[in-house]
């Protein structure tokens, strides 16, 4: 009985596809935040909220850091790098409108 081929991605295209659902999380988690400080009524809780803020956006500057730094990388597919990079880039500008 033949076995059927093996597909193996390459490190650094898991690496980015890893990376990508990480941003698309963020994003959806960066909704949420927003949505919740647009209704908070408690100084105590905004405070926190605010902070949850500037942990995602510190964490979405760190995958568009590592995002550059991939496109760097002779061995990552450039095509799945590009598509990172506008994606993070993307999710950074539309945290740094609120």
């Amino acid at each position: 009985m033949a076995m059927p081929p093996v597909h193996l991605q390459a490190p650094s295209q898991s690496l980015i596809g890893t990376m990508c659902a990480e941003v698309a999380q963020l994003q959806g988690q960066a909704r949420a935040l927003q949505a919740s400080m647009a209704q908070c009524g408690d100084s105590v809780l905004l405070a926190r909220l605010q902070a949850d803020w500037r942990c995602l956006r510190q964490r979405m500057q760190q995958l568009k850091a590592m995002a550059a730094s991939a496109a760097m990388d002779q061995l990552s597919d450039q095509l799945s790098v590009a598509f990172l990079r506008e994606l993070t880039g993307r999710a950074f500008q539309q945290l740094s409108r609120c």
